[in-house]
């Protein structure tokens, strides 16, 4: 932050298809997808720095596309996903608009 540059924390769960979730869910019930998202979100508000959760855009992309973005990595539609997702976020950072 001393050179004008933010710190921005991205994260994403492995889990974001409702049969996964529902697989997690029946070994451990309180099981929730997005705590990973949310937990490092609160801390990220706390101490001041930018936090970029993936999870929710992954499970928006696969209702909507039926597409799954990951094999034991991101695939080739998870990249495009992630990149759209932080060009969104580094725009209004570098000045440029949509």
């Amino acid at each position: 932050q001393q050179h004008g540059i933010q710190f921005i924390l991205v994260s994403i769960g492995q889990l974001y298809r409702p049969e996964e979730i529902a697989a997690a869910q029946a070994i451990d019930p309180s099981y929730d997808p997005a705590y990973f998202d949310s937990d490092l979100a609160d801390l990220a508000a706390k101490d001041g720095f930018m936090h970029a959760g993936l999870y929710e855009v992954f499970r928006q992309h696969y209702e909507q596309n039926g597409q799954p973005l990951r094999w034991s990595h991101w695939n080739y539609a998870g990249h495009e996903v992630v990149a759209e997702t932080m060009a969104d976020v580094l725009r209004p950072l570098v000045g440029v608009e949509q």
